[in-house]
């Protein structure tokens, strides 16, 4: 009995000590960011964190799987949830993509947070209030880029949204500037249910640095080459080392296709050196430590439609 005794006590303290013991009234679960692509959920989740964590490009479905960030205080831990954007699927992965949303509402979600910059008569945006109305869960809609859209087309698309679902709130906002997003997160935990934290006050993603290094590659595909290249490239971290004065990684970069490696090497191997140099420079930000990349590339024949080939790329 003394040593059962004893083993609460310490895993008590542990609690403490990780910020994570329980208060009265103590909120936390579990916010999903869901809407179509391009709306703005990346951009949203980084405001909240504070930091870079969700790669952000002008191009529509880059982000491929959803990331977690906590924000913590003394009376609550907020779990948000990015998802990849909501889109009528044209191969597997985007099947994979678009099922990882569903899921994460259904399995995850405390309360949805749909974000849009477009009316319901978008029939992607329609079909994702549609899915949302078949959960109980609690749901608010956060209209985006209030920077660009006339506040006229804003008041229009929050009563048509009115009309067609019972979200508990609308929040108009700016996830690029900040507009809104202090008054989003102070209203959002008032839907969370009471619960002690999930994980230690000190956590804020659920990632390792591995799969930002990844990501952070995978960025700058999107950003130096155009048309399908980005969509038909994957990236995975083969070596991560962790040394005294830097860290060392080597990337893969696969392809679908023979013809698409030239392409992404470049003539005189300038391009590759460019998505080396930019990707290391955005991975040494995110770490505060230098970092020496090496990104060989691949081929993988057609992975995006290939289930086996997705997973062994950890999609």
């Amino acid at each position: 009995m003394r040593a059962v005794f004893i083993l609460i006590v310490v895993v008590l303290n542990k609690l403490k000590l990780n910020g994570a013991a329980i208060v009265e009234n103590f909120k936390c679960g579990f916010i999903v960011l869901v809407g179509p692509a391009n709306a703005g959920k990346s951009t949203l989740l980084n405001q909240l964190a504070g930091s870079k964590l969700s790669i952000v490009t002008p191009k529509p479905q880059t982000t491929r799987q959803n990331i977690m960030v906590m924000k913590n205080t003394e009376t609550y831990q907020a779990i948000f949830l990015d998802t990849p954007g909501y889109i009528a699927p044209e191969y597997q992965l985007q099947k994979f993509m678009v099922s990882s949303s569903l899921t994460a509402i259904r399995q995850s979600a405390d309360v949805i947070a749909f974000i849009t910059d477009e009316g319901p008569d978008n029939k992607i945006n329609l079909e994702l209030v549609q899915k949302i109305q078949q959960t109980d869960i609690p749901s608010v809609l956060i209209i985006n880029k209030i920077d660009k859209i006339p506040p006229l087309k804003v008041a229009r698309m929050e009563e048509e949204y009115k009309k067609i679902h019972n979200f508990r709130e609308v929040f108009k906002i700016s996830a690029l500037n900040g507009t809104g997003v202090r008054n989003f997160l102070n209203r959002i935990v008032t839907y969370l249910p009471e619960h002690e934290p999930f994980y230690p006050k000190d956590q804020w993603t659920d990632r390792w640095e591995r799969f930002y290094a990844a990501e952070f590659i995978r960025e700058q595909i999107f950003h130096l080459y155009k048309e399908e290249i980005p969509y038909s490239c994957a990236v995975t971290i083969e070596e991560f080392k962790e040394r005294e004065t830097n860290n060392f990684i080597k990337a893969n970069l696969y392809v679908e296709r023979k013809s698409q490696k030239p392409i992404i090497i470049g003539k005189g191997a300038k391009a590759i050196k460019q998505l080396r140099e930019n990707a290391q420079k955005e991975i040494e930000k995110f770490s505060g430590k230098k970092t020496i990349l090496q990104i060989e590339v691949k081929v993988s024949p057609n992975w995006r439609n290939n289930a086996g080939a997705i997973k062994k790329l950890g999609l």
